[in-house]
């Protein structure tokens, strides 16, 4: 199985062209980026359980589960959890507080995805660059991380 997340900063980057969901016309949209110290912690995380990444690109692999990482810190930063979903959560969970990240599912199974922070840092952060048009949820645990980003998710027992 594979899992699809995208990992957005709470602070303001470069206008891109892109398409207003609102409109459906094309439109200067900001992207939200990380700051270069929450890139450096995110990577001290990754590298601290083994993983690597090069030019925003790399890989983490757990017993059981790999988290492919794509643009990090970068305005499309990306992550794939392809394998058991559980190994790796704690670590996605980890990566969002560290680099008061806002992580939303782009899994195809979620049709409502909810924008998630883990700290009340990073809700505030997000709110006063206007990231979202409401504020992210905050999840505080893992357990919720899992159940709020995955809604349909059966956690095997």
């Amino acid at each position: 199985m594979t899992y699809k997340f995208s990992l957005r900063g709470t602070r303001r980057g470069e206008l891109r062209m892109g398409v207003n969901p609102f409109t459906a016309q094309s439109a200067m949209l900001p992207t939200f980026v990380m700051s270069d110290d929450e890139r450096a912690v995110v990577l001290a995380v990754i590298t601290r359980h083994g993983g690597a990444i090069t030019a925003g690109a790399g890989a983490l692999v757990l017993a059981g589960a790999e988290l492919l990482f794509e643009d990090l810190g970068g305005p499309r930063s990306r992550v794939s959890i392809e394998g058991a979903i559980e190994p790796a959560i704690a670590i996605l969970f980890e990566i969002a507080s560290a680099g008061r990240l806002i992580v939303t599912n782009e899994h195809e199974k979620c049709d409502e995805p909810i924008p998630i922070v883990t700290t009340a840092e990073a809700q505030a952060q997000a709110i006063a660059s206007e990231v979202e048009y409401d504020p992210p949820e905050i999840v505080t645990d893992i357990g919720r991380f899992l159940r709020v980003l995955l809604p349909g998710y059966d956690r095997v027992r």
